[in-house]
C-alpha cells in the first residue's frame, strides 16, 4: 500500500482532530486532495462565519443558494454572528429567512446592533441681501476688499436707520456709571450678513428602536440551536422574542444572553425559562430589565441545570427572588450581580448562597456594603474546609470557591481577620513560584461573555484596592 493510499484510508474522526490545527489556507489545499478530505475540510471551513458587511453576506449565501452544487455547504454552518450597521450591513427579515432556510444545523447565533451616532445637520446660512437665485447664478464669492466695503456700507445704513438705538447706547455720565463696567465693545462691529437663527434648547431624542426580526423561524427550522445572543436588539415590542421563546421547544438550547435589550419584558423571560428548563447559562446584562418574577421563574424552572447566572441590572431585585437561587440552583458555578440595591438584598440572602450552593466557584457583587462579619465568616469556614478536603484527596483540586470580586466593602471588614485569612490562602503567597505559562485550574472556561478571556488579564494574586476586593484561591495540587 502506497503512502497516498495510507493517508486516504485515515478514518474521519482522526482527520477532524488533525485538521483542527490547520489554518484556513491549509484547509483549502487539503480539500482538493480527495473526496473524503474535501468533506472533512469543508466542515471546518464552513463552520463559522461573521458578517459585518453586506457584500460578504451576499457572496457566501449566493454560493449556498445555488441549486447545481452537489455539496450543501449550508449544512456545515454551525455558528453565525451578524453585526448590524446602518452603513455596511442592515439586517432585515430577508436575511433571517435565508439563514433559517439554508442553515438547518445552526447551533450558535449572535445578532449585534451597532448604530452610528446621529450627527446634527448643517445650518442653513441665511443671507438677507442675497437670495438663492443669485447664489445659484453667481456662485463666485466676493473678494476680501469688496466684502469689507459692503460691510461698511451696511454699517452706515444701520446707523442712519436706528438713531434712537445709538442714543440709548451712549455711555452714562461719570457719576452714574456702575462700578462693574462691562468690557468695552468693538467700536467697529462687523454686521452679521449670514445671521443664524437663535438656538433653542435641544429636545430629548426619542428612543431608537431596531427593526422587528422574525426570530421565531429559528425555533421552527434550527432545531439544534444551543446558544442565542442578542445585543442592543430593542424593537418597539418584544413580540418577536416572545414568539421565539414560545416555540423554542427542541430541548437543545443551553445558553441565552440579552445585552442592552431595553424592550424585553419579564413575561418573555418567564416563557423562555418555562419552555427551556435545560438552560445552563443565563446572561441578562446592560439595561435589559429583569424583575423578581422573571428571576424567580428562571431559578425555579432552570435551577436543576443552571450553572452560570449573570444579572447586570439588579436594581429592582429583592430578597423574594434572590432566595430562589440557593433553594433551586444547586449546580451553580458562577454568579454575578451588578447594580444591586443594598436596601433590597440583605446579607442573610447572600450568605445562604455561599452556604447552600456547594459547587459555586465564582461570585461577583458590585455593591457589597451590606455584607458584614456573618457573610465573611461563612466564606472563611467554607474555604478552610475545601482546602482540607483537597489536601486529603477527598475533593477535586478544581472544586470549591476560587474567586470573589466584591465592590464597596466596608473598611472595618477590609482590615478584619477574615480578609487576612483569605489573603493567607490566596494566590498572592503561594503561586508566585509556579510556572507563569501554566494554565488556570478553573474549569469554568469563562462562559459568561462579559467575562470572556478575563483570566489572562486579571492578576494572579489577591488585589485589595480601596474598598474593592478581588480574591483568588491558591492553586492546590493533589498529593500522591
Amino acid at each position: 500500500m502506497t503512502s497516498d493510499a495510507k493517508l486516504a484510508s485515515i478514518p474521519p474522526l482522526p482527520l477532524q482532530h488533525i485538521f483542527s490545527f490547520l489554518s484556513r489556507s491549509d484547509l483549502l489545499e487539503t480539500s482538493l486532495v480527495s473526496k473524503d478530505w474535501h468533506t472533512v475540510s469543508s466542515k471546518k471551513l464552513w463552520s463559522t462565519f461573521k458578517f459585518v458587511r453586506e457584500r460578504e453576506y451576499e457572496r457566501i449565501f449566493h454560493i449556498l443558494s445555488r441549486s447545481n452544487i452537489t455539496t450543501r455547504y449550508g449544512n456545515f454552518i454551525t455558528s453565525l454572528e451578524l453585526v448590524h450597521s446602518d452603513k455596511d450591513f442592515c439586517i432585515s427579515s430577508n436575511h433571517i429567512f435565508l439563514i433559517t432556510m439554508l442553515c438547518p444545523n445552526l447551533s450558535s447565533l449572535s445578532i449585534t446592533f451597532h448604530h452610528t451616532r446621529p450627527v446634527a445637520p448643517p445650518h442653513m446660512l441665511a443671507n438677507n441681501n442675497l437670495n438663492n437665485n443669485n447664489l445659484n447664478n453667481n456662485p463666485r464669492r466676493l473678494p476680501p476688499p469688496q466684502l469689507m466695503l459692503a460691510r461698511q456700507q451696511q454699517q452706515q445704513q444701520q446707523q442712519q436707520q436706528n438713531p434712537q438705538q445709538q442714543k440709548s447706547q451712549q455711555p452714562l455720565p461719570q457719576q452714574q456709571q456702575p462700578i462693574n463696567v462691562l468690557p468695552q465693545q468693538n467700536p467697529f462691529p462687523q454686521p452679521q450678513l449670514n445671521a443664524l437663527p437663535p438656538q433653542q434648547p435641544a429636545a430629548p431624542l426619542p428612543p431608537r428602536h431596531t427593526q422587528n426580526l422574525p426570530l421565531a423561524h429559528f425555533a421552527h427550522n434550527c432545531l439544534k440551536l444551543k446558544s442565542i445572543r442578542l445585543v442592543s436588539y430593542s424593537p418597539k415590542t418584544d413580540d418577536s422574542v416572545y414568539e421565539m421563546a414560545k416555540y423554542l421547544k427542541s430541548g437543545s438550547l443551553e445558553s441565552i444572553a440579552f445585552i442592552n435589550c431595553s424592550t424585553i419584558q419579564s413575561s418573555t423571560l418567564c416563557k423562555l425559562a418555562m419552555t427551556n428548563p435545560q438552560l445552563k447559562s443565563v446572561e441578562i446584562m446592560g439595561n435589559t430589565p429583569i424583575s423578581d418574577s422573571s428571576l424567580a421563574t428562571i431559578a425555579d424552572r432552570c435551577g436543576q441545570s443552571l450553572e452560570y447566572l449573570s444579572i447586570g441590572n439588579a436594581c429592582q431585585l429583592t430578597d423574594k427572588s434572590i432566595r430562589y437561587i440557593p433553594a433551586r440552583c444547586k449546580k451553580l458555578l458562577q454568579l454575578c450581580i451588578f447594580n444591586n440595591n443594598i436596601e433590597k438584598i440583605s446579607q442573610d440572602t447572600l450568605t445562604s448562597i455561599i452556604h447552600h450552593c456547594i459547587h459555586l466557584q465564582m461570585m461577583s457583587i458590585s455593591d457589597s456594603r451590606t455584607l458584614g462579619s456573618v457573610f465573611f465568616d461563612v466564606v472563611v469556614q467554607r474555604v478552610n474546609n475545601e482546602i482540607e478536603k483537597i489536601n486529603r484527596n477527598q475533593a477535586n483540586c478544581r472544586s470549591g470557591l476560587q474567586t470573589l470580586c466584591l465592590g464597596g466593602v466596608k473598611r472595618e471588614i477590609v482590615a478584619s481577620k477574615y480578609v487576612k485569612f483569605l489573603v493567607d490562602c490566596s494566590a498572592s503567597k503561594h503561586d508566585f513560584d509556579q510556572n507563569e505559562n501554566e494554565q488556570e485550574d478553573l474549569d469554568m472556561s469563562d462562559q459568561l461573555t462579559h467575562l470572556n478571556k478575563t483570566s489572562k488579564f486579571t492578576p494572579k494574586s489577591t488585589v485589595i484596592r480601596g474598598n474593592t476586593i478581588w480574591w483568588q484561591r491558591r492553586r492546590i495540587s493533589k498529593r500522591a
